[in-house]
């Protein structure tokens, strides 16, 4: 294994997700000799360690790990071998957390474990010591069972000792400590906050803001307000960002999009991505400032040349036309730019691109291309495309069981319209055993996530009694539920249940209701009978004329009773 292939490529989350290790904490007062135990303490290793640990403190500190120089991480790690290699204890934290993130996952784990095992003897055979980084460094073991049991009482006795030391590190950890187990325990939580307080309160930027976001989540906005500007202040992106957030949303503040464009601006210009997008936003709707699109457009594309996210992103804006002149060259290029970093969903809408023909040429080989790159992360969309390609053969052979397959990737997913396909697929039996109650199985779980289509047969089979037992009551339901989302057929039946008085009470009026809504779709059932309603004032009033209107609407759909009550009247 090379030195660089040595260099972790990421924290261990556990470690990474707490903000000592985040917050660019530098190191503090150094151990006492102990010759006794072996251990080599030069002025040379003094100087290597704070060097080592800086940059340890500083690198496990930032939000994204690729936001950092891999030579500084590496550099740190380099020394931390060196220094153990010294025996000198305090490096055998850090080296095991860093190994604990090693791209060679087998000897980087046996590593991380034994330096754990050496960090928590030396630690234990120094906890006399009046030294925070030590006691932290005991608690963060404890907290997370590394190189020793997990315990998160002894974590947090550790951490009080580091707190009450006046360490910033032992104090933000206690609070965490607190915080999260109990956070319904009003008593522990405001102790919680009082330790995080005390270590925002020693200036560490990084820490004020994740204070401001704790103090956000308890919905207790002033407070967090003022966090916030306190490490804005400082001129720290993130809490310029959230402080943009608030302003612009009026959370603990009155609400002013002045404002909130001039903190995203600051945040902008540092190159935090998520503030260039919504300044973005803000100069596409005209907010808070002079639309501007070449304006919109410059902050988008600095958000995009930074995250895969942004550019897919940045694609749909352009596909859209939101925020920007509608322009499928550019949606094209920036879906593409995504797509090629593994973004699914940019993927999926350069897919479709290629399926529909929309700015690019027509071409079902490379939307299947598309799509199956998409598919195969578990796009469930992309999935359910894939097997109406498949169904139809466009751009590959029909493959029926094929379609089944990943109409069954997207269902299991919840995706609803795979759910209803993979019903017919098992109704029908194509590319599967005909299975009539796995059908109604994959129908029920559709209709529950809302698909009309699904709602409406589960209605049709309530009313008839088909394959379960008649019930006319969930029939309406199922029918109601699809007919208020818009669904013709759905709305017919709901018309036709009222007029029959079946599951609910007989309400002429109501099924004329219905019946109109569906016969504006074009259902010729219900047109028929919307022209019956008229011919006979029962639901509306008797109007010979719309009758004959809607009667020659459903007669040239070819509605046999609707021809015939034309011809009675000797209209041809």
């Amino acid at each position: 294994m090379t030195d660089r292939e040595n260099l972790p490529a990421a924290i261990n989350p556990k470690v990474a997700a707490h903000a000592e290790q985040r917050g660019g904490l530098v190191a503090r007062g150094l151990m006492a000799v102990q010759k006794s135990k072996g251990l080599v303490r030069t002025k040379d290793n003094d100087a290597l360690y704070r060097e080592a640990r800086r940059r340890f403190n500083e690198g496990t500190g930032i939000k994204n790990w690729n936001e950092i120089e891999d030579t500084d991480l590496f550099a740190a790690f380099k020394k931390f071998q060196q220094l153990a290699n010294n025996k000198y204890g305090k490096a055998y934290y850090p080296l095991s957390v860093l190994y604990l993130g090693s791209n060679d996952d087998k000897n980087g784990l046996s590593s991380a474990q034994h330096f754990a095992e050496l960090a928590m003897d030396w630690c234990l055979a120094n906890q006399a010591q009046q030294d925070g980084d030590l006691w932290c460094d005991l608690g963060d073991m404890y907290r997370d069972g590394h190189g020793v049991a997990k315990d998160g009482a002894q974590a947090e006795i550790w951490y009080r000792k580091a707190a009450e030391l006046g360490d910033m590190r032992g104090q933000w950890q206690l609070g965490l400590s607190l915080l999260v187990p109990d956070c319904d325990n009003v008593t522990k939580r405001q102790e919680a906050f009082s330790w995080m307080s005390k270590a925002a309160e020693q200036g560490d930027a990084f820490l004020q803001d994740c204070l401001g976001d704790s103090y956000w989540v308890d919905s207790q906005y002033e407070r967090a307000l003022f966090w916030y500007h306190r490490a804005a202040e400082q001129e720290y992106d993130s809490a310029q960002y959230n402080l943009g957030v608030m302003y612009k949303d009026g959370r603990g503040v009155e609400q002013s999009h002045q404002k909130a464009v001039h903190w995203y601006r600051k945040a902008a210009e540092q190159g935090y991505r998520l503030a260039q997008w919504k300044l973005g936003e803000m100069y596409g709707a005209g907010s808070g400032v002079e639309q501007n699109e070449e304006q919109a457009v410059y902050w988008f594309c600095k958000a995009a040349e930074q995250d895969e996210d942004y550019q897919y992103e940045l694609g749909e804006l352009y596909s859209t036309g939101k925020g920007v002149e509608q322009s499928y060259v550019q949606a094209e290029f920036w879906y593409r730019k995504a797509a090629e970093l593994g973004n699914a969903s940019a993927q999926f809408s350069l897919g479709l691109m290629h399926h529909k023909g929309a700015g690019v040429t027509r071409d079902f080989a490379k939307a299947m291309q598309w799509f199956r790159k998409a598919a195969e992360q578990g796009h469930a969309r992309a999935q359910v495309i894939l097997a109406v390609m498949y169904s139809k053969g466009e751009g590959l052979p029909k493959d029926a069981a094929k379609a089944v397959e990943w109409y069954q990737k997207a269902a299991e997913q919840g995706n609803a319209v795979a759910q209803f396909n993979l019903g017919g697929r098992y109704w029908h039996g194509e590319g599967v055993p005909e299975d009539h109650i796995e059908a109604m199985k994959w129908w029920q779980k559709a209709a529950a996530h809302g698909n009309v289509y699904a709602q409406c047969i589960l209605g049709v089979m309530y009313k008839n009694g088909e394959f379960i037992p008649r019930d006319s009551a969930k029939a309406v339901k199922w029918f109601q539920k699809s007919a208020e989302q818009g669904y013709a057929e759905a709305q017919y039946y709901l018309g036709l249940m009222y007029h029959k008085g079946e599951g609910t009470l007989k309400e002429a009026v109501k099924a004329a209701q219905w019946w109109q809504k569906a016969a504006a779709q074009g259902d010729a059932r219900a047109q028929y009978n919307l022209g019956w309603v008229y011919d006979n004032g029962r639901g509306l009033p008797k109007d010979v004329a719309k009758a004959v209107q809607w009667y020659q609407k459903a007669a040239e759909q070819g509605h046999v009773h609707a021809q015939r009550c034309l011809e009675s009247r000797g209209i041809a």
